[in-house]
């Protein structure tokens, strides 16, 4: 049985992204462990503007079941894409300094 998520977190659209309206995406490479954490996250995509960071940092909350080798657990590695969509006229509340 391949891993699936158990909790899947959604990324927080970077306000530098959203404000150079810049979406795309970015496709990670990451070891699931025999306890469902993901480990090793790596990008394989490079957009900029804290896309790769928003990515790796969802993942990094996210649980899986493992993949699973007749009934024992193993690690197994796997790709996700994240996609990150600009939608026009949603951009953040301007800051007070």
């Amino acid at each position: 049985m391949p891993v699936q998520y158990k909790s899947r977190v959604e990324p927080v659209y970077p306000e530098e992204a959203r404000l150079t309206k810049t979406g795309g995406k970015v496709l990670l490479h990451l070891i699931v462990d025999e306890n469902g954490m993901p480990k090793d996250i790596k990008p394989m995509t490079h957009l900029g503007y804290g896309l790769e960071a928003a990515a790796i940092e969802a993942i990094q909350k996210t649980t899986f079941y493992p993949a699973m080798q007749g009934e024992k657990p193993v690690r197994q590695r796997i790709e996700i894409p994240i996609t990150f969509l600009y939608e026009k006229g949603k951009l953040p509340a301007p800051r007070r300094y």
